[in-house]
């Protein structure tokens, strides 16, 4: 499940654990791919309600 959808639709209600792509992202090595990944998850979690971890 995407984390930041998630975030939008249930932002005042919970907080979500993980969203960081282990599985697909962070094995592909590519730099770019990895940053866009990790910058769209800090821009979700600005105001509350992420906390990082890895997903399967």
């Amino acid at each position: 499940m995407d984390l930041v959808r998630l975030k939008e639709k249930y932002e005042e209600r919970l907080t979500f654990v993980g969203g960081v792509d282990n599985s697909h992202i962070l094995p592909s090595g590519e730099g770019r791919a990895i940053e866009a990944h990790i910058r769209r998850l800090c821009e979700a979690g600005r105001d509350r309600g992420v906390i990082w971890g890895p997903t399967a």
